[in-house]
């Protein structure tokens, strides 16, 4: 990829355009989903969703800038922004890049006369932080993979539960809010799934949470994966580190670090126990390569 920021200069200035999500200012994170999903639905060529993404950034009409002969150098510009879309030369096509970036571009939203107030991220010093709870993450990734009208609306309002979440509150809203969003507001709740889904990619993208991925997982399968941690969680209550309630209520991280330790001290008790290293790739999904660096 290129640059994470794009800069040129004209005889008006110095110009930046960021061409990563982790480095794209909030306001133009629902301006640059909208055109994202634009290109999906057809309606726009890649350079024409590139040229667009600039000039929304620069906060330029695309047109002014036509008329005035600097249409050449804006395709150029364009041109070099690749954090939206990849292109796979063997098929000769473009595809959206998979999102990963651990912001939070909508920390409040407004869904039917509802302000809604969503999780923290941060990441200040190259630490990662946030105030997502375990139980909501794994319900929100649960959501993410059935990926239905229905379903994202339910993972808005389980992210933006504000202090108290259960799943049954969030079944009862989604069913009496549906029919009232706004075309806006769907397109919102659709920016929020892929947010969401965008930070859970960046968590599990991080060498200490990578092995919890297990192998080759499809996104087909993110919703069995869901069930695993689930079922990970009310395990750590048998493991006496709390009461349902607790446990559901653990950072998500800290969460995390324990499903980690747990699967390390299996491994190494399959190992301790005899058990093949390929049984127990099978077993955990874990690769064998990260097997043996465990159990050595």
């Amino acid at each position: 990829m290129n640059a994470s920021v794009i800069t040129f200069s004209t005889p008006g200035g110095e110009y930046a355009i960021p061409n990563r999500w982790q480095t794209l200012e909030e306001e133009h994170f629902l301006p640059t989903f909208a055109l994202l999903e634009r290109w999906v639905g057809g309606e726009l060529s890649p350079i024409e969703l590139q040229t667009l993404y600039v000039c929304a950034v620069l906060g330029v009409d695309h047109r002014k800038v036509f008329d005035a002969g600097g249409g050449e150098n804006l395709y150029t510009i364009a041109g070099t922004i690749d954090f939206l879309l990849s292109y796979d030369s063997s098929e000769d096509l473009y595809q959206i890049r998979q999102p990963l970036f651990a912001r939070q571009f909508l920390p409040r939203i407004r869904l039917c006369g509802e302000e809604l107030v969503g999780y923290t991220v941060c990441t200040a010093g190259g630490m990662l932080s946030t105030d997502l709870q375990s139980i909501r993450f794994i319900d929100a990734l649960d959501l993410l993979a059935a990926g239905t009208p229905d379903s994202l609306l339910s993972l808005t309002l389980t992210l933006y539960a504000g202090g108290t979440y259960s799943a049954e509150s969030v079944h009862r809203r989604a069913g009496a809010m549906q029919a009232r969003l706004t075309e806006d507001e769907a397109r919102l709740v659709r920016a929020v799934a892929f947010q969401f889904g965008a930070f859970a990619s960046y968590i599990f993208s991080l060498p200490r949470y990578e092995l919890l991925k297990g192998r080759d997982r499809s996104s087909a399968e993110k919703s069995e994966y869901a069930l695993g941690l689930e079922h990970t969680l009310y395990s750590l209550c048998a493991d006496g580190l709390g009461t349902a309630s607790e446990v559901e209520g653990m950072p998500v991280l800290r969460f995390l670090e324990t499903m980690r330790a747990k699967l390390i001290e299996g491994i190494r008790s399959m190992h301790e126990a005899g058990v093949k290293i390929l049984d127990i790739e099978e077993k955990t999904g874990v690769d064998v390569a990260t097997i043996s660096q465990i159990i050595h």
